[in-house]
């Protein structure tokens, strides 16, 4: 029965006949026990598991034979198609698959649009990245209502702004079908229907990039918006327009933590960077775990950006801390019990970079317990090189081991093995400190040319 399925249940259809063979279930019971692991009825399942056995029993079966049987069948309950339904996702699984693998930007633009305004659509974009697929913001002479891809590279659609009407989009995409791309913001303002040139319309465009093209400084559009809008207002005419145009007073950009938490707003998740960016270099020397990626009981590293801090008091009137932290795949509450508050609390503040380290708990959803802090803005990339050659003995080799371990310090160490022609991080309890007496001795040992401080 389970030949063509190399001895697995896979179908219902099968079920029905090991019922029927193995235990003398006539069609029409058979059937009442594929409908039972169909709608998951675990009382008529364990009902007919008795009849199962006896039946086996009666056809000269072992019980212990029947009863594992019958165990394979509860197991298939858990997820079972008929064979028809099988085949069908089995086959679309494949496909999907298959194309993932070997075109994931038109994969993931497919997967998107099937999403439309669905807060799954960060989850996704997160994985995109994975896969060294490039997911770009919206673009107004470039986007599509949904996600569009151009050159290997997926945009946003203006569909997926919030709080811009759809009627809006439609506008756009029309004038620029029918009279080309835009030139520039102005050009913009100008071609778009009267009753959409309102700033409360336009500046969720502005927010999310939509004309970085012409204008980088967002903040500038947005002061300058009003202006230009009274101006279009007040005249068609090109020539007066140029007699009313002021000249931009240069503003201020916003800051990466404004600009990203507009996009956030705007379009439920940042697309134009993090503000752990800059600390990226961190994960070179540590393993650093996403938060996505994050699951009860599992000790782990982060690299996060404090989003929250509450400080509260114990039964015992000690202080201890809630942190909001995020990176680029989201966000996880970080507890602080009161020995790490009283080791770390003190410098702790809102807009921080932190190296966390401890463990997940399930509490009301996952909460990371912090045993230990590093302070990003407060790492060096300094970096110990040591070259090993083979004219390096094998006494200062060992040497070299001993050096390691009497010098225990935060600064990483990688070693280059001429011979063997690889380059590998140390783990951290042999990492060192950065003293020129080390650097000496290490020079002592391996040789000027073979020793590189790099900081």
């Amino acid at each position: 029965i389970l030949g063509l399925t190399y001895g697995i249940i896979v179908y219902q259809e099968q079920v029905m006949q090991v019922a029927s063979t193995m235990a003398g279930f006539t069609l029409g019971k058979a059937d009442i026990l594929r409908r039972a692991i169909s709608s998951k009825n675990d009382y008529l399942i364990l009902e007919l598991k008795d009849q199962f056995i006896k039946g086996a029993k009666k056809l000269g079966y072992e019980v212990s034979v029947a009863k594992q049987v019958y165990d394979y069948i509860e197991r298939f309950a858990n997820y079972g198609f008929n064979r028809s339904h099988a085949v069908a996702y089995s086959k679309f699984a494949f496909q999907l698959a298959y194309i993932k693998a070997h075109y994931p930007a038109a994969f993931y633009t497919a997967l998107f649009n099937s999403l439309l305004a669905s807060p799954k659509i960060r989850e996704y974009v997160i994985e995109a990245k994975k896969y060294q697929v490039n997911v770009k913001g919206p673009n107004i002479n470039l986007s599509q209502k949904g996600f569009t891809l151009r050159q290997g590279q997926i945009y946003f659609g203006l569909a997926s702004i919030k709080k811009i009407r759809r009627d809006f989009c439609d506008a756009i995409l029309l004038e620029r079908r029918q009279a080309g791309n835009y030139k520039g913001f102005q050009d913009f303002l100008e071609r778009i229907p009267e009753k959409y040139r309102q700033a409360a319309l336009i500046e969720p465009l502005i927010y999310v990039g939509a004309f970085d093209e012409f204008e980088p400084n967002r903040k500038q559009l947005l002061t300058n918006l009003e202006s230009q809008l009274k101006t279009i207002e007040l005249t068609d005419s090109p020539v007066l327009q140029s007699l009313l145009e002021t000249v931009d007073r240069p503003v201020e950009p916003f800051s990466l933590e404004e600009q990203l938490d507009k996009e956030s707003e705007y379009l439920g998740l940042v697309i134009s960077g993090h503000l752990l960016q800059k600390y990226s270099w961190i994960k070179t020397f540590y393993p650093v775990t996403a938060v996505g990626d994050l699951q009860v009981n599992m000790k782990a590293r982060l690299l996060v950006y404090i989003r929250k801090i509450k400080v509260i008091r114990t039964k015992n009137n000690e202080e201890m801390a809630f942190l909001t932290g995020s990176d680029e795949s989201g966000e996880v509450d970080l507890t602080l019990f009161p020995t790490e508050f009283r080791r770390y609390g003190l410098r702790l503040k809102k807009g921080q970079s932190l190296l966390v380290s401890g463990e997940v708990q399930e509490h009301n959803g996952l909460s990371f317990i912090v045993k230990q802090i590093k302070f990003a803005d407060l790492m060096k990339k300094t970096c110990w090189y040591l070259r090993l050659t083979p004219e390096n003995n094998a006494l200062a080799k060992l040497k070299l081991t001993s050096t390691l371990r009497a010098n225990h310090g935060e600064t990483p160490v990688i070693i280059y093995d001429e011979s063997a022609g690889t380059k590998r991080l140390l783990h951290e309890r042999y990492w060192l400190s950065t003293d020129a007496r080390l650097e000496a001795e290490l020079i002592n040992l391996l040789g000027q040319e073979n020793v590189v401080l790099k900081k």
